[in-house]
């Protein structure tokens, strides 16, 4: 079944905690409760360098966690776009446009550069964890 968001809420103090909670926080409540549940029903994501990735197994395209909060996956849909053919450039623009019409200020790589251990093993795990420590403060 799916990851238990918040099953371990043992909030790390590490700086890449600290900065994956403050890229996630810069959207809504509504947002943050759409990654959760992409999250516990297994959906696939992209947590490494890259912000979107085409599978060709599948058929299917894996965005990176903000892709998802902003629900990227689903307007990229609805305007036809042929994610077989879509660049992680323009993934990544994408993205950005969307985030910044949502909110002033958006950043997509709120971990960039940023020191510390969390987020650097089992990511999937981690982003459950960060998620779970915002949706239990609420």
């Amino acid at each position: 079944m799916g990851q238990n968001i918040g099953e371990s809420l043992e909030v790390p103090a590490d700086d890449r905690f600290k900065a994956l909670q403050e890229g996630l926080s810069q959207l809504t409540d509504d947002d943050l409760a759409r990654l959760q549940q992409h999250i516990a029903t297994d959906g696939a994501l992209v947590l490494d360098e890259v912000h979107f990735y085409y599978d060709d197994r599948t058929g299917k395209g894996m965005w990176c966690p903000l892709a998802v909060e902003l629900d990227v996956p689903r307007i990229a849909a609805a305007e036809a776009i042929d994610l077989s053919a879509l660049t992680e450039r323009c993934a990544a623009q994408m993205i950005r446009s969307v985030g910044r019409n949502a909110v002033s200020g958006f950043t997509l790589n709120p971990i960039s550069g940023v020191s510390g251990e969390f987020f650097t093993g089992n990511r999937r795990r981690d982003i459950a964890v960060v998620v779970g420590s915002m949706t239990t403060k609420s």
